[in-house]
């Protein structure tokens, strides 16, 4: 059966985009199109074969003086009333839709996004979070979708009430990396990742680390704010290695790694079987620190709260860490994205 997979990326922080694509892998060429706000920051490295459409951000403009919180209502996150941006981004979309007729929607993710596409007669499919998504705006949508795809297992799921769980198909944990690409890490060597969307660890959380764990060499992956003054007192086992394309290569170095608690930061270092201590950070609906809690109740991953990293005794804890047998257990499905892909099929033969 032929059709056509629309995949909306929502354009807060990198796991959005990363997911979408190591589902499109499975697609044949010209049969994907990626929408969203923030997709010309990947441009290197989304497939030509893919069609990106990009879509205007949905904030207000400079002249557009709204209280965009007042404004919204209760069967919605975010329905701010006058805002351009919202009106031209749902012009495009609807056009989308009426130009492919045989349409998979995913939507990865926005409630408001599921509402237009159900309203256009779109099979619409949800990407599921973690967090307390219990509100009107997530019963509705979850209301709305015709499947909701977990990207986790099943031990970790968020609780959901019943009618919502038995529209989702939990694949597993799956990322960018393979199973094949571990390697047992050789070095005293602890790795930092900084997250895309938002993230407590700075510069004054790296140098107080490094302060603590100084027999470890520290690397740190992603952007650090810094000034030029910065770069001259830096502790001597602290690297700032910036943005990397592929930081497999420091990654499986590592005896331990330190990052946030995003869905593509845990399924990376699950995948590559890592020692990690996640940092919950704070976001909407609690997504953040619900999955650490879940991760450390079912895997024993370590969580430190970002009000506690500049308190926490870090020497003690990377020993407690090293010392723990570890135990990922089946968080990774090396056969998800073909799952779904099957699952998208399937569904694609019952509607179509």
């Amino acid at each position: 059966m032929e059709y056509h997979l629309g995949y909306y990326v929502h354009h807060h922080g990198s796991g959005h985009i990363m997911r979408a694509l190591s589902i499109a892998k499975e697609f044949s060429a010209n049969n994907v199109t990626f929408l969203g706000s923030g997709l010309k920051n990947y441009e290197n490295i989304i497939p030509q074969q893919i069609q990106c459409i990009h879509l205007p951000m949905d904030l207000p403009s400079d002249s557009e003086k709204i209280d965009v919180i007042s404004e919204s209502c209760l069967n919605y996150h975010y329905a701010p009333i006058g805002i351009a941006g919202i009106r031209n981004r749902n012009v495009i979309l609807t056009k989308f839709f009426a130009d492919h007729p045989r349409l998979l929607f995913v939507v990865d993710t926005s409630a408001e996004i599921v509402a237009l596409a159900r309203l256009c007669s779109v099979s619409v499919i949800i990407m599921q979070q973690h967090g307390g998504r219990n509100d009107l705006a997530h019963q509705l949508a979850y209301d709305s979708a015709v499947r909701i795809i977990a990207p986790f297992p099943e031990t970790i799921s968020p609780a959901v009430p019943d009618w919502v769980k038995r529209k989702i198909i939990y694949v597993g944990g799956f990322s960018k990396y393979s199973v094949s690409d571990r390697k047992e890490a050789t070095f005293p060597l602890i790795g930092i990742l900084v997250g895309a969307g938002g993230t407590s660890i700075d510069l004054s959380f790296l140098v107080y680390l490094a302060s603590q764990l100084r027999v470890y060499k520290i690397k740190a992956i992603g952007k650090i704010c810094l000034r030029e003054r910065d770069l001259q007192s830096l502790p001597e086992n602290l690297e700032l290695m910036g943005q990397l394309s592929d930081p497999l290569y420091v990654l499986n170095q590592c005896c331990v790694i330190i990052g946030n608690a995003g869905n593509n930061t845990v399924m990376e270092m699950a995948t590559l079987n890592k020692r990690f201590v996640a940092i919950p950070e704070d976001r909407p609906f609690n997504e953040q620190l619900d999955k650490a809690k879940l991760i450390n109740e079912h895997y024993g991953i370590p969580y430190i709260l970002p009000k506690d990293i500049l308190t926490t005794n870090w020497n003690d804890l990377i020993v407690k860490t090293l010392s723990m047998t570890l135990n990922w257990g089946n968080m990774i499905n090396e056969q998800a994205t073909q799952e779904i892909k099957q699952e998208f099929d399937k569904l694609a033969q019952e509607i179509y």
